[in-house]
């Protein structure tokens, strides 16, 4: 019972800061499939009094993917019912050219505002429309979402290691006359704990092996979990994968360099 607990005190740390890794792997992919999602539906509307072409906004700096340029007819289209023949003849002849710019990354506050100045300093351009608001709006939303993944893993993080540091410090305490008879015969910190670092290493490979399953479960049981209108949603679904090499070498990395670092801290007090 007792080489279980003692087994237990490191695998369950270890479980709880495996699965908040999978969990913020997996949230940030989602937000970055959703950001590139709006990134391709989101585009900036330029309006112009000549024609536009690629060569226009290749001289700018501006890393775009397309410039679309609306069709004229569409929009006299949606008038004709309101406007007379005459008005509408008069209105083909004054429209000026309407453009969609696809861009190829999300950009922020700042950037936006660069983009419209630059697209304004072409001399065709009449206006320059970046929808503002939504778009800030947007993009807070994921800054928000991405700093909350990230303290959320570190603090688990944190709170695993100073856990398993425990641990070891009570390893040590419990075993200290032990430890001292065997310092007595000139052995080495490493020979004398050498129980100690053969636990680490097989509860880091069973913590790893409870996450897989754990997060295999997860993955094929999700409406369990997740509600229903987020698995219609592909950039959230798809992003469950089960990372096996970067959870078990985690779990191997964490539990090697706190033990070690209690050992290389016990030698120089001792």
């Amino acid at each position: 019972m007792r080489v279980i607990s003692r087994y237990l005190s490191f695998m369950i740390p270890l479980v709880f800061m495996l699965l908040s890794y999978e969990l913020y792997i997996t949230l940030d992919r989602s937000v970055s499939a959703y950001k590139q999602k709006v990134t391709d539906n989101y585009t900036i509307v330029i309006i112009s009094q000549d024609k536009l072409t690629n060569n226009h906004i290749d001289n700018l700096s501006i890393n775009y993917n397309k410039l679309k340029e609306l069709s004229k007819d569409e929009i006299i289209d949606s008038f004709k019912k309101q406007l007379s023949d005459e008005s509408l003849q008069v209105l083909i002849k004054e429209l000026p050219y309407f453009y969609k710019l696809y861009l190829n990354e999300f950009p922020n506050k700042k950037q936006l505002k660069a983009i419209q100045n630059e697209l304004k300093t072409i001399s065709q351009v009449i206006d320059v429309e970046v929808f503002s608001k939504k778009h800030n709006q947007q993009f807070s939303m994921f800054l928000m979402l991405n700093n909350f993944i990230a303290i959320f893993f570190i603090v688990v993080m944190i709170f695993s290691i100073l856990m398993i540091l425990k641990h070891i410090k009570i390893w040590f305490y419990e075993h200290k006359e032990q430890i001292y008879i065997m310092q007595l015969h000139g052995a080495n910190i490493f020979y004398y704990s050498k129980e100690l670092i053969f636990t680490a290493f097989v509860s880091a490979v069973l913590a790893s092996i409870i996450t897989i399953l754990m997060t295999f479960f997860i993955a094929e049981n999700l409406s369990l979990f997740v509600s229903s209108e987020l698995l219609k949603l592909d950039y959230f679904q798809n992003q469950i994968n089960l990372d096996y090499f970067n959870i078990f070498g985690l779990s191997i990395l964490i539990s090697a360099t706190t033990v070690l670092f209690v050992l290389v801290k016990q030698k120089y007090e001792n």
